[in-house]
């Protein structure tokens, strides 16, 4: 299992850059092809040599949205110390440096519902597809007749294309019914993921 140092630098650039977001997915979509077929990444968007993300995202919508993405990808979900509660003050492995929590900004319940979802099988044996990164992240996996699709609106958009045949479902995330319409789906502020059936894919 190993850090995602490799592309550390395209989620920063992106970070920086929102037209950057694109090579991001890009380099993720290479790890596939670069790497053997059982490699494990940890998805860890922070940690005790990186700044922490919140310091680096625009709000608290951006940051949630970072944090279900790291959950959707391929490979371990990483929590570091104190991210549930969007701490932005890197800690020092070698200093006294106490976790400030802080109940007001606390997204346990929202870290726990995504650490819920990723112990599926599907995330284990499943094949990862990146639909779209134009400002908004459409990733799916696919597993026997299971699929989840995620989608991650990163830079405020309103609407974006998915694979998915046209219908109500549902967002795991906070129980909103949400409609596919011509292959489109409105998305808002919250990160977007639906649990289906395979043939509901596109």
């Amino acid at each position: 299992i190993l850090y995602d140092y490799d592309i550390f630098d395209d989620m920063n650039h992106y970070l920086q850059d929102p037209q950057a977001l694109k090579d991001w997915m890009i380099s993720v979509d290479k790890q596939d092809v670069i790497y053997p077929a059982n490699y494990i990444k940890l998805r860890s968007f922070e940690n005790h040599d990186q700044p922490r993300l919140r310091s680096k995202v625009r709000d608290e919508h951006h940051f949630k949205n970072m944090v279900a993405l790291s959950f959707f990808m391929k490979g371990t979900a990483f929590i570091y110390a104190g991210m549930e509660h969007q701490v932005t003050h890197q800690p020092s492995l070698f200093e006294y440096d106490v976790i400030p929590w802080n109940q007001t900004t606390s997204l346990e319940p929202f870290f726990k519902r995504l650490a819920q979802f990723k112990k599926q099988p599907i995330f284990a044996y499943g094949h990862t597809l990146i639909h779209e990164h134009d400002g908004v992240v459409v990733m799916s996996h696919h597993y026997q007749n299971h699929a989840v699709v995620g989608v991650f609106n990163l830079e405020g958009k309103t609407e974006v294309k998915v694979p998915l045949i046209d219908g109500t479902y549902t967002n795991f995330i906070d129980e909103k019914e949400i409609i596919v319409t011509k292959g489109i789906l409105p998305v808002y502020d919250e990160p977007i993921i639906i649990d289906t059936l395979k043939e509901h894919i596109i």
